[in-house]
């Protein structure tokens, strides 16, 4: 009854389950028992009876396709699954041992996972790391190799699209011997000059006053002077930096014009009138006379003269030529013969003179404000050089109502001059007036401009580079002298401006661009100086490419992580050239002649003891000569610090490489056999013993050497089908006795080798193998025509040799992954 009521119950559930999954959008389909026989009876037709054959229309659809229908039933009634589903032993909840160890497997099984998934992530992310470095170091080294030289024709000039002032375009230099095109000597001679020029130039803006005809006399300037406050524009010391770097470059200008006075005066001596005191203020005088000379000359028309001599002139010469006080003094002596309205112009310049050549702000502004207030037409037909004046003193980028001014600063040199002494503040910030000239707004000027407004038509590059250095723009400068294929000249300014602290040069280096514009200019100094040593190096000048890696160092602090990159890549390069050129001899040295120039020269390398110079120089270049195959300038690197041990180590990788070359039977090409050669090693380990050398040198690798160059004569007696020789030479290698502890001990010295002799032992063993078949052939063919008594000494050598066969099998099995 029980069991009735618990089927009931089944059933129910049943069709509670049934009736969930019914949908019950659709209606359910009842069928009466009749149409439940009539389906049953057409499957039942379908089914294949014992003794009937199936229907055989897939296995020709298979055959279409390539596929044996038959081969692949047999094959799946071959497999048993029975194993496949056999239950898993549940464990007893008491059994904590067995617990313990499922637990322990699980935990193994959990942690090899994890570190499987670990390490192919690690490996990927190594991988990809590794990519771009390489990707990056070969990218940069291709861009050095090549270079990144932009021709001169692409530096376009935007004076066409742009106005400064009502300055025309200042292409006549002062120093310009001619406006027509030199000759290429004269071209040549000509750009020297002017070279001289921006290193004179250089001088004046860095202030080192103690040069003659371009020696030190004493106290130069320290390494690094200003790479302090250059580098942090931010700095309060910046401002006051920058008006002096100005105050160089104007300084410079005025010494040139004083120079071009003296040239001028002497050319026209008769209507200069000098006399025979020539001092700043008759000098003045001299020149004007000149200027305005009656034949020839600029006119005088509408110039305020006395004795001659223009008044606004003689004044705007001694200021020009950077004699202020002087210029002062005339100023006061003139104040009589002065206008009305330009009586105060004393007072204003005397205090601009007293400043520092700067009014101060109040008077400024004052002189300023009466300026704005002359009336237009006085500036038309006037005195330029009291123009010029009134502007110098109140340092405005621009006059008013702009008057023609040029006739009297005709050149390049007279722009750059009025530009600097106009300058007033040093960033131009929001504050400031429109009128009031920065040196970032000249710098602006100056590359608007662009190069050929200031040479002709871009064919004097010099004149713009001067511009670039006299505005304080070094990197730029730089870079376009670099760009007009003057390199040398590039490189020995970007020395100059590196030793004084005065380039900007990116972190690292990493950049491959030459210059680098972010908030302010870089230029990738090691790019410049490794591009041009590699030049060095195809003109065979070695020694010479070396001293200009050796300034490397010139912006390096090694105890800073950049400083201390900047040390290891001048490393690098310095290793690298002495391996490109082979030059051991001169730059490392040589044990038996010299000292190489590189041990000269290790402190500017930072190297500080032999030590470190072995270890940095000589270790590390004879490990990548022994890579790529030199082994000789490997050794003569060894031989340089007395390392025998390396020696003899390089001797046993040489002599394994010979052995693999010869039992693959490739031919030596002529510089492999000259580097590879067997009889040279064993002369001088000859010398080494005796000369006691061997005694500093460990007897295993003594022995391992020896040997080796028992198989290559061993390799060459089987050549040759001397097999009862080669046998006699292959002794210290393989074994041959049946004896287990020598076996072994064979073995372990196998393993213990290095993966070249490692990889050359299984082509041994198969010509030892075939040296000892062939000689027991010999034997048995002398055996049978020889004499009762040799034939005993056959048969015994026969059986030595079945013996050594026997323990070389032996021997095989002892050796891993054989």
């Amino acid at each position: 009854m029980a069991a009735n009521i618990q089927l009931k119950q089944l059933a129910e559930r049943s069709r509670n389950v049934a009736n969930a999954i019914l949908n019950r959008d659709l209606p359910p389909i009842e069928r009466n028992l009749e149409q439940i026989e009539k389906q049953s009876r057409k499957l039942a037709d379908k089914v294949v009876k014992p003794g009937e054959t199936p229907e055989r229309k897939a296995p020709y659809f298979l055959a279409n396709i390539g596929i044996d229908g038959d081969k692949l039933t047999q094959e799946v009634k071959s497999i048993n699954v029975l194993g496949a589903f056999e239950p898993r032993v549940v464990l007893p909840d008491t059994d904590v041992e067995k617990y313990l160890d499922h637990k322990h497997q699980q935990t193994i099984t959990s942690i090899i996972k994890d570190g499987y998934a670990q390490t192919i992530n690690d490996y990927n992310s190594h991988f990809d790391r590794c990519l771009h470095q390489d990707w990056d170091k070969f990218k940069r080294k291709v861009f050095e190799e090549l270079g990144q030289h932009v021709p001169v024709s692409s530096v376009g000039s935007l004076e066409s699209s742009i106005g400064v002032g009502n300055s025309r375009s200042m292409t006549q230099s002062r120093f310009s011997s001619s406006t027509s095109l030199p000759s290429s000597s004269d071209f040549r001679s000509t750009m020297g000059k002017k070279l001289v020029q921006c290193w004179q130039a250089l001088a004046c803006i860095v202030g080192e006053d103690n040069v003659v005809d371009g020696r030190f006399t004493r106290n130069p300037l320290k390494q690094g002077h200003f790479k302090t406050v250059y580098n942090s524009p931010s700095d309060a010391d910046y401002k006051s930096f920058c008006r002096y770097l100005i105050n160089g470059s104007r300084r410079y200008l005025e010494e040139s014009y004083r120079s071009w006075s003296n040239i001028y005066v002497n050319s026209f001596r008769s209507e200069a009138m000098l006399g025979g005191m020539p001092s700043a203020i008759n000098m003045a005088r001299a020149v004007l006379r000149a200027i305005h000379r009656p034949n020839g000359g600029i006119p005088t028309d509408n110039l305020h003269m006395t004795d001659s001599v223009p008044i606004w002139g003689h004044i705007f010469v001694l200021v020009r030529q950077g004699f202020y006080q002087e210029a002062l003094e005339v100023a006061r002596g003139y104040e009589p013969l002065l206008p009305r309205q330009d009586s105060q112009f004393i007072t204003y310049f005397s205090r601009f003179v007293s400043n520092n050549n700067s009014l101060p702000s109040q008077d400024r502004q004052k002189l300023v404000a009466e300026m704005k207030q002359w009336n237009p037409l006085t500036f038309q037909d006037k005195d330029p050089y009291k123009f010029i004046m009134y502007q110098i003193v109140a340092q405005l980028e621009e006059l008013p109502q702009k008057p023609q001014i040029e006739s009297v600063i005709p050149t390049s040199e007279d722009f750059m001059w009025m530009k600097l002494m106009c300058i007033r503040e040093i960033e131009s910030v929001g504050g400031i007036s429109s009128d009031t000239l920065s040196l970032e707004g000249l710098q602006k000027t100056i590359r608007n401009l662009g190069p050929n407004h200031f040479n002709h038509g871009g064919k004097d590059p010099i004149q713009y580079f001067r511009a670039l250095l006299l505005t304080a723009q070094f990197e730029r400068a730089v870079h376009y002298l670099y760009q007009t294929d003057h390199t040398e000249d590039a490189v020995h300014f970007a020395v100059a401006l590196a030793y004084y602290g005065l380039l900007r040069i990116p972190d690292y280096g990493e950049t491959m661009a030459l210059l680098v514009e972010v908030a302010v200019p870089y230029l990738n100094f090691n790019t410049l100086i490794v591009q041009y040593a590699r030049s060095l190096v195809k003109e065979n000048a070695p020694s010479t490419a070396l001293h200009y890696l050796l300034l490397l160092y010139l912006h390096c602090n090694p105890r800073t992580e950049s400083g201390y990159f900047q040390v290891e890549l001048c490393h690098e390069n310095v290793r690298q050239l002495v391996y490109d050129t082979e030059a051991f001899t001169d730059l490392v040295g040589d044990a038996r002649r010299k000292e190489g120039l590189i041990r000269k020269y290790m402190s500017l390398m930072y190297i500080e003891s032999d030590k470190e110079y072995t270890g940095i120089v000589v270790n590390t270049l004879a490990r990548q000569c022994v890579e790529d195959g030199k082994f000789k300038s490997a050794r003569n690197l060894y031989e340089l610090t007395e390392n025998y041990e390396e020696i003899v180590a390089l001797f046993n990788k040489m002599l394994a490489e010979y052995i693999w070359i010869s039992i693959r039977g490739v031919t030596f090409q002529p510089e492999t056999a000259k580097e590879l050669d067997p009889k040279e090693i064993t002369r001088t380990l000859k010398d080494y013993e005796q000369h006691h050398v061997t005694m500093r040198i460990s007897q295993d690798l003594l022995r391992d050497c020896r040997t080796r160059l028992g198989l290559v004569e061993f390799v060459e007696m089987h050549k040759q089908q001397n097999f009862a020789r080669a046998l006699i030479q292959q002794i210290e290698l393989f074994p041959f006795e049946d004896d287990i502890n020598i076996i072994q001990k064979k073995a372990s010295a196998i393993e213990a080798s290095d993966d070249q002799m490692k990889n050359c032992v299984p082509e041994l063993l198969h010509i030892t193998m075939r040296c000892i078949h062939a000689y027991y052939q010999q034997l048995k063919d002398q055996m049978t025509r020889g004499t009762p008594g040799l034939n005993r000494r056959h048969i015994e050598e026969s059986a030595a040799l079945q013996r050594k066969a026997k323990a070389l099998v032996t021997f095989a099995g002892y050796l891993k992954y054989r």
